[in-house]
């Protein structure tokens, strides 16, 4: 059996993420211990332990950003954003299941793990284990693309288009701004964990629209590392190859990875809606004409603002591969219509009238082509 060999910089990003996620995890089960039960019926920030623990992680998030862009200054690298994003929403649900439940005050197994005396819902429990899978794909793929000598293009763009300023723009560009969207994004967890008026249904649904969003963002990022290296080896071999993928998911989706993240954060958000306590028996053909529509958008604003945060970033993506790309990636963007949902073109080209998409993109391509 074949043995996967780690170069000594993947070593080193392995030992890094282990030690931050030590610090972290420690630090915010000390910090849960002095919280009481905060596990209720319906979830709301009016509870003054919410809103505690709401500051809390405010707090947490905000040292955590200075301390990471503090080291992306040192490294001249700003992989550590990438760090907060793939780990802060596992260690935000490992701290609101510890805060929620009551821990023994006695040192061993059940001190580390939330002991709730029953109250444990097994909805947090499926909700943590998509986190961590999540998050542990994300790590996974960063390694394999290089690790900590690795940094993405638009990070590199910038730092071109910025010159010395850059060290100053990337704590509220590529930091506070990115780890801000990932924390609306996390907020559906709280009413996840601490409210018992969750159905079924909805936890399940929401679970299973997580793990296919992850399914699909590993299944895309697979198909563009294949790419690359296949790209890569023609390229060396005085080959003849295409600069643009347009296989796969990427042949109904220009950024199917990105689909599958939004998929992740919808999930989530589905997952968290409650219901009134006394509408939860109701019989399933007046089911949904029973449930308390404010208590269902409570979260709604958090993976809508995910969901604009990414189209923003997959616009400006699109704009510098065409810039770069050129012909063939207009060709493209013709042919592939739907920036990141996942649709058949035939699918997506009604929706382009309607919105005027198609003129946009025209104009568009008609000044790069004058550039």
């Amino acid at each position: 059996m074949a043995v996967r060999k780690f170069s000594s910089s993947k070593f080193d990003v392995i030992w890094l993420f282990g030690v931050w996620l030590l610090v972290g995890f420690f630090s915010l089960w000390i910090h849960a211990r002095q919280n009481p039960d905060s596990r209720g019926p319906v979830f709301s920030f009016r509870e003054l332990d919410n809103i505690h623990d709401l500051l809390g992680l405010i707090e947490g998030l905000v040292s955590f950003n200075v301390c990471f862009w503090l080291l992306s200054l040192v490294l001249g690298k700003s992989w550590p954003s990438d760090f907060i994003w793939m780990t802060w929403p596992l260690l935000q649900m490992i701290y609101l299941t510890m805060s929620t439940c009551p821990m023994n005050s006695t040192w061993g197994w059940t001190t580390i793990l939330p002991h709730c005396s029953g109250t444990w819902g097994w909805q947090a429990t499926l909700q943590l284990a998509l986190t961590f899978l999540w998050g542990a794909r994300l790590f996974v793929n960063f390694v394999d693309r290089g690790g900590v000598r690795h940094e993405k293009s638009r990070y590199t763009e910038m730092r071109k288009n910025f010159g010395a300023a850059y060290g100053v723009i990337s704590f509220f560009t590529v930091f506070a701004a990115q780890t801000t969207m990932m924390f609306v994004g996390c907020l559906p967890m709280f009413t996840i964990v601490r409210s018992t008026l969750i159905s079924p249904g909805h936890s399940i649904c929401g679970a299973i629209i997580c793990f296919f969003g992850i399914m699909i963002e590993h299944n895309a990022d697979l198909e563009m590392d294949t790419f690359v290296k296949l790209r890569t080896w023609k390229r060396k071999q005085m080959m003849e190859n295409k600069e643009v993928l347009d296989t796969g998911l990427w042949g109904w989706s220009r950024h199917p990875n990105y689909c599958g993240q939004l998929m992740f954060w919808w999930g989530t958000w589905f997952a968290s809606i409650q219901q009134e306590e006394e509408h939860f028996n109701y019989p399933r053909s007046t089911y949904f004409a029973h449930v308390h529509f404010k208590k269902f958008g409570v979260f709604v604003f958090a993976p809508a603002l995910v969901s604009i945060y990414f189209h923003v970033i997959a616009d400006h993506m699109d704009g510098t591969q065409l810039e770069n790309k050129k012909d063939e990636y207009k060709e493209y963007m013709l042919r592939v219509t739907s920036p990141i949902m996942i649709f058949p073109p035939s699918a997506y080209k009604p929706w382009l009238k309607i919105c005027d998409c198609s003129r946009k993109l025209d104009d568009r391509t008609k000044k790069e082509k004058i550039k």
